[in-house]
């Protein structure tokens, strides 16, 4: 079964599982729940939260082989 999603006309988008629409559908309505407590900004996923909390820590695991660049999120290093 595979739930379908349409904001006024400008998104539709289908997904697997249902909770994965409603996460869609806050991007938006604007709806950010998840607050960081160590500065003013908003998320609207608990991993959104997750992962811009490991910017305050300063700890960059993922660092280039090719040059002195450290990254936070692997993806980032991938894109790079």
């Amino acid at each position: 079964m595979s739930y379908n999603y349409m904001a006024n006309g400008a998104c539709i988008v289908f997904f697997y599982e249902f909770y994965v629409v409603n996460k869609h559908k806050m991007t938006h309505i604007g709806l950010k729940p998840f607050q960081c407590g160590l500065c003013e900004l908003f998320f609207t996923s608990k991993e959104g939260l997750k992962k811009h909390i490991k910017r305050h820590s300063g700890v960059r695991p993922y660092k280039c082989h090719q040059c002195d660049k450290a990254y936070i999120q692997r993806d980032l290093l991938d894109l790079h």
